[in-house]
């Protein structure tokens, strides 16, 4: 039954198969040792065939409560590796999760960091478009003022007043031309810091998930780890309870090796009184046969004597034991 338990407690290249008294010390030392079962029973009395039938029964009993205690702590046991496991497994995937959104958020933070920078500089590229176009505006202004006076002056010097005035025409298709490409560049603009706008509060909408991604994310390692620290708390509790119980079954085996211990010298006792009362019972047996012979051999005599006219009376009396 121990093998069967553990074959590692036993070592049979060690046991020799003719000393029966040390082989059954050892498994009772053994069993004590390694399984917590009591020696409830002595070897030579084994060994003799005469051991009490209820100190084996129990014995026998103990083994079988060791071997389903050991069932149930190996499945205690096995659940809780696999509990370990799973959460050890859980607290990987978040913390790959939470590395993963980390870089996320390192990477949308540049890419915001990049637009940001993009849309300063077409910021600062409309404004200096805006400058430009204004400046054309106020050369167009001050063109046109000059075209209308030369307009007016133009009978007193016709030919020379219509040069100028193609000459300003042409100046002014120039400035035409170029508030258009202005005007064509800041549209391009705009709507190039319309779309980088968009971009933007894209991905900060989508930086505010990652945070709040994030956030769950430590939320559930905080929870995690908050669990496990209980399952810790939980097992040193059980672990201080397992201590207590088995100080408690230590108190309860000596009380009952004691006890048993007891009972088998009562029963010692017991067998010696009752080989005392049958060696008595035989003795008064023999006693009261002897009382019989010693009764019926007296008669005899008397009857001898009697036979022989042994009195001095000559008369013959009747055998009285008392008296004799």
């Amino acid at each position: 039954m121990i093998n069967a338990f553990d074959p590692s407690f036993v070592d049979y290249n060690s046991v020799d198969p003719a000393d029966l008294e040390n082989n059954l010390n050892k498994a009772f030392e053994l069993a004590e040792t390694k399984m917590g079962i009591p020696k409830l029973l002595e070897a030579a009395d084994l060994i003799e065939g005469n051991p009490d039938e209820r100190s084996v029964i129990l014995y026998v009993s103990l083994f079988f409560h060791a071997f389903v205690q050991a069932e149930e702590a190996k499945k205690r046991d096995e659940e809780r590796e696999k509990e370990k496991r799973e959460k050890e497994k859980k607290m990987t995937d978040l913390q790959s999760q939470l590395s993963e959104t980390s870089e996320r958020i390192s990477e949308v933070i540049r890419e915001r960091d990049d637009l940001l920078a993009q849309n300063q500089n077409l910021q600062t590229q409309i404004q200096q478009r805006e400058k430009a176009i204004k400046d054309l505006e106020d050369r167009y202004r001050d063109l046109m003022m000059e075209l209308e006076e030369l307009k007016k002056k133009r009978s007193s010097g016709r030919e020379r007043g219509e040069k100028q005035i193609q000459e300003l025409e042409s100046k002014i298709d120039d400035i035409s031309k170029q508030l258009a490409a202005n005007e064509a560049a800041k549209a391009d603009l705009e709507a190039r810091n319309k779309n980088l706008l968009a971009e933007l509060d894209a991905t900060k909408k989508a930086n505010d998930e990652i945070l709040a991604k994030q956030d769950q994310i430590a939320n559930e390692v905080k929870a995690s780890q908050s669990k496990l620290d209980e399952e810790a708390k939980r097992r040193n509790r059980m672990k201080a309870e397992v201590e207590d119980l088995k100080k408690k079954v230590g108190k309860e085996v000596e009380r009952r090796r004691q006890k048993s211990k007891a009972l088998l010298e009562l029963q010692k006792e017991v067998q010696a009184l009752r080989k005392r009362a049958l060696i008595e019972a035989k003795a008064r047996r023999g006693l009261d046969v002897l009382k019989i012979n010693l009764e019926e051999h007296l008669e005899d005599m008397f009857q001898w004597r009697d036979l022989h006219q042994l009195d001095t009376e000559g008369a013959r009396l009747e055998f009285n034991l008392e008296e004799v």
